[in-house]
């Protein structure tokens, strides 16, 4: 069996019925919904909505948290319940194809794989289809320490695998990203499956300038935990430890707006680049270089190392 588990907070109810009707309504059936409220004054209609749903569907377990516990510690409530030998998540703002379960299900099972992500299909806020992302071409096991690919939305993983690893830690964003790497570091196998069996959806606030910076300090801290795995097998990670570690950082607002400037820069260049417009790239990137050249110069290189893994012989 899956469990499936759902964190709600903010999200408006047109998007949580799309998302538990895309859970609900799938071709793999033996599965269990477990939805944790993670705001104690969330909207009554969303509430109603939810336990109407219960009402009339048992494979659905609603959890509610006596105040905002954030994402990591909502999921790992939901793991201390879920049933499933394997662990499906789902966000409450996303759309899962109703084959999702089942393909990758069979996938990972047939690759004997510990996990199982996905492409991602972006599209608005009024569920619009925005664009179809590019199909993840990275190894995970070789191209993880370089970025945070794999859409955590489309994951499905054992729950063994999981609450060995300790299941998610306490962070403002990026939960996710560390679980990965804790997973790789352990030996566990995690794979991408080649089509699209998620609508991610794009929102107007999900990548502020204010949270670009932190998500990038967040992943550095992530990073640094990694290599203490790897060169000791423990890591230095607590949440004191961590906001040391972000107060020590450059929050200004200069700061931020130079970062999200260098980001864009970026992203504008890699458009160049898949229309082989090579000259405004470049042209581009050197922009870029002036207003974060550290950050610029690291994603470079990652780029690089990355596509020297994905096309080497195994």
């Amino acid at each position: 069996m899956i469990s499936v588990i759902m964190s709600i907070y903010n999200e408006s109810l047109k998007w949580i019925i799309e998302a538990v009707d895309s859970i609900l309504n799938q071709t793999y059936k033996e599965f269990e919904l477990i939805v944790v409220i993670d705001n104690p004054s969330i909207d009554f209609k969303i509430k109603n909505y939810l336990k109407e749903k219960q009402l009339h569907d048992s494979r659905i377990l609603l959890l509610f948290n006596e105040k905002n516990l954030g994402l990591a510690e909502s999921l790992n409530r939901a793991l201390n319940v879920a049933s499933g030998k394997y662990i499906a998540r789902m966000d409450s703002d996303d759309i899962s194809m109703l084959d999702r379960l089942e393909k990758e299900l069979i996938f990972l099972e047939a690759t004997n794989s510990d996990l199982v992500a996905t492409n991602k299909i972006l599209i608005d806020e009024d569920s619009g289809f925005i664009k179809r992302d590019p199909p993840i071409k990275r190894r995970p096991k070789e191209s993880l320490i370089y970025g945070n690919f794999i859409n955590h939305s489309s994951v499905l993983m054992k729950n063994d695998v999981v609450k060995n690893c300790g299941g998610y830690r306490q962070m403002p964003n990026s939960e996710d990203y560390d679980l990965w790497l804790r997973m790789l570091d352990r030996g566990y196998k995690l794979i991408i499956l080649d089509e699209y069996l998620l609508k991610y959806r794009i929102r107007c606030n999900s990548a502020s300038i204010e949270r670009q910076l932190e998500q990038y300090y967040i992943s550095q801290y992530i990073l640094k935990c990694h290599k203490e795995r790897v060169k000791s097998g423990k890591d230095s990670y607590s949440t004191e430890n961590l906001l040391t570690y972000m107060n020590s950082k450059d929050f200004s607002s200069k700061s931020k707006i130079n970062f999200s400037k260098a980001v864009s820069c970026l992203e504008h260049a890699i458009v160049f680049i898949e229309g082989k417009n090579y000259f405004s790239a470049i042209r581009i990137i050197i922009y870029g270089l002036f207003y974060n050249p550290k950050y610029v110069i690291s994603r470079i290189v990652a780029q690089l190392r990355i596509h020297r893994s994905n096309t080497r012989r195994d």
